[in-house]
């Protein structure tokens, strides 16, 4: 495929552009005006914030203010180790110290800019498994402002939001240029190899953004974008999996295919997410700021299937009619697998063992959680929406994933399944309740029977969630070229690979954290943004002229 030809004219010009407006290209967009850089911000939402919005706002940073007020000492090179471990030494060193360094410094941007951090830092043993633990509390959480700079903060929650809203108004004050609904379409390289901007689609049709200095990427994952998931996955595109962003914003991989389009190479696809179940609804959740404060909506999204309540002894996974795993799977950690949150349920990473036997399972999937009144009841079920689900409210629950029958007959049909297959799945699941062992899978009791009408069911779905890989960068956050790979008999250390000149890239469109770690990437995430910011607005500026030249 050739390469876009280069407009003659642009619709807008400026020194740095920066493409996505959440927790990368916000801090990106503010570090590169206060280098003196004229910066626009392009986005294609209609809000800004992206998922950070949503999120619980859990910061990494190393060797912080917050944490000598607390008496926590801390060094860079304890933090280095612990990410490498995290990592299972699948990051690269050199990007891990570059924002390890810098977090400090970004843990006290944060507080000028307005932020009150919470006194406690979290989290000592934080992530379990083969030397799994850290050395000390890093974990860092905004509070709740004293003047109500920001809503949010602990302990009212919306600790995203706050972060947010925080950015928001640095942006706002600097008067930097943000443009709403505009979806980068592609980049343009110039006959130097130069980035120089870019053409997005807005609604009232394409326009092109000239970039004098660089464009930085910062536009998210791809957990949307079906076509690039199957490819690095195909297990996690089916009819039980669903994007984080939705129903909000879409994360559809601009960044990821417009940086390819035009030389970059990728880094450690193969760990798409990390996988979340919610059961009966589609949503990772409801509370971005577009309805936060709406008292309809619900903190949590699906209905609770928890480990700490006993859920998978009293309750039954069916597909086809019939059980096909020991439920109790999904309380069991592989102790081979590092985890960078120890408190989190085990059943999310695809290499855990009741992952695997779900994904394992042929399409569609179409498993469902089974439990009567009683269980129903111990569980905290939201038996009333259940009855009457409705996907933007309470708790987002989803007609085709919540079923509520007064028989097992009626219920089979209800989640598609042939009633007397099921009723003797029931059948002989009490069976096994009263001789007090599973006989099918040797499930630890205690156990409970399936008896009391009516019974309820929840379909199992998973979420795409913050994805680990992305483009290539190096320690600056510029864009390695995937073209100097042609000559790599040796391999370079990563800031001695060559780049795509003006171009560069920071938050989950970039390979950054390294293997198979799913949270607490905000903080090094905004040192990345800020990192990619400072060092685009000190790129010498190109003229008009220069970037046609044939």
């Amino acid at each position: 495929m050739s390469a876009p030809a280069i407009p003659a004219t642009w619709d807008r010009e400026c020194d740095v552009l920066v493409v996505g407006g959440g927790n990368a290209g916000l801090p990106a967009a503010i570090s590169a005006h206060d280098e003196g850089a004229e910066t626009v911000v392009i986005e294609e939402n209609d809000f800004l914030g992206g998922l950070m919005r949503g999120s619980g706002g859990s910061m990494f940073f190393c060797g912080t203010h917050v944490q000598a007020r607390a008496g926590i000492e801390d060094h860079v090179d304890w933090g280095v180790e612990d990410e490498l471990r995290m990592s299972e030494f699948r990051a690269v060193p050199k990007i891990v110290r570059a924002y390890v360094e810098a977090g400090a410094e970004t843990c006290r941007w944060l507080e000028d800019l307005g932020l009150t951090w919470s006194d406690e830092v979290q989290d000592g043993n934080f992530g379990t498994g083969v030397n799994g633990d850290r050395f000390v509390p890093r974990t860092h959480i905004a509070a709740v402002s004293p003047t109500g700079y920001y809503p949010g903060g602990v302990p009212a929650g919306q600790n995203g939001h706050a972060l947010t809203v925080v950015l928001e108004k640095a942006v706002a004050a600097r008067d930097i240029t943000v443009l709403l609904q505009h979806r980068m379409r592609r980049l343009f390289r110039d006959v130097s190899g130069r980035v120089i901007g870019l053409q997005a689609d807005t609604p009232n049709g394409p326009v092109t953004i000239r970039a004098h200095r660089a464009v930085i990427l910062a536009s998210g994952g791809g957990t949307t974008n079906e076509a690039l998931v199957k490819a690095w996955d195909p297990r996690l595109v089916n009819d039980a999996v669903y994007s984080d962003g939705l129903p909000y914003m879409r994360a559809m991989g601009d960044g990821l295919i417009a940086g390819q389009a035009i030389g970059a190479g990728l880094s450690d696809m193969s760990f798409v997410s990390f996988l979340p179940i919610k059961y009966g609804t589609h949503w990772y959740s409801l509370s971005l700021s577009a309805i936060a404060g709406d008292p309809s909506i619900g903190r949590a999204t699906g209905v609770p299937v928890l480990a700490r309540r006993g859920a998978y002894q009293r309750l039954i996974l069916v597909r086809d009619g019939r059980r096909f795993v020991d439920e109790s799977l999904a309380t069991r950690v592989s102790p081979e697998l590092i985890r960078d949150v120890g408190g989190l349920p085990p059943a999310e990473y695809p290499e855990e063992p009741f992952m695997r036997a779900f994904l394992s399972l042929p399409n569609p999937k179409n498993v469902w959680a089974l439990a009567d009144a009683e269980t129903a009841a111990a569980l905290g079920w939201p038996v009333d929406q259940m009855a009457d689900p409705q996907p933007m409210s309470g708790r987002g629950l989803h007609p085709d994933s919540v079923a509520v029958a007064d028989t097992i007959e009626d219920i089979a049909v209800s989640i598609r399944m042939d009633p007397t297959v099921l009723l003797e799945t029931i059948e002989r699941y009490n069976g096994s309740v009263a001789r007090e062992r599973d006989e099918d899978f040797g499930k630890s009791g205690p156990l409970s029977p399936i008896s009391n009408a009516p019974y309820f069911a929840a379909k199992l779905n998973l979420i795409r969630h913050t994805p680990a890989g992305g483009l290539r960068i190096n320690s600056r956050g510029q864009v390695l070229d995937q073209a100097a790979m042609w000559d790599g008999a040796t391999a370079l250390g990563i800031d001695e690979e060559p780049v795509i000149e003006g171009l560069y890239a920071a938050g989950e469109v970039s390979a950054f954290v390294g293997f198979r770690r799913a949270h607490r990437k905000t903080g090094p995430i905004l040192t990345m943004g800020r990192l990619a910011g400072r060092a685009a607005a000190r790129e010498a500026a190109m003229t008009a002229a220069s970037s046609r030249e044939e």
